[in-house]
């Protein structure tokens, strides 16, 4: 069974930090997070400089944790060329997404279904270092 654990990004802040309890309300909202450095967040319906990021359960080629909205980078082998990904939930699946259209339509692919994740490196994620998706 994997650990849960939670992140969050303060958009207005520009701040990530680690997530140490979620007090959820009966409906679902508000949501109060107390972070790792002790600062608490109310997070209400239709919040939208609060992001929220559940982790994996899965580490990099280098043991670092994997959560969603982090920039990957999947190797592909020899003589293949690397891809930076961005990993989501999609349809009640974790995996990733290629940073570009892709024309065949194949654009997620479900952590389940890749035996080679250990093969990917976390270069950055989508809100402090969204640059690496240029």
């Amino acid at each position: 069974m994997r650990e849960i654990k939670f992140r969050i990004y303060d958009k207005e802040r520009k701040l990530m930090e680690e997530v140490g309890a979620i007090d959820w309300a009966s409906d679902g909202f508000p949501i109060t997070v107390n972070t790792e450095t002790n600062k608490y967040y109310r997070i209400e319906n239709g919040e939208k400089h609060i992001e929220l990021m559940q982790f994996t359960g899965l580490l990099d080629k280098s043991g670092k944790e994997i959560y969603e909205g982090d920039i990957i980078r999947k190797n592909y082998g020899v003589g293949a060329h690397d891809m930076e990904c961005i990993v989501v939930w999609k349809n009640g699946s974790l995996g990733y997404k290629p940073n570009y259209s892709r024309s065949d339509g194949l654009d997620f692919t479900s952590f389940e279904r890749v035996a080679s994740w250990n093969q990917m490196e976390v270069i950055g994620n989508i809100h402090t270092t969204p640059e690496l998706l240029k």
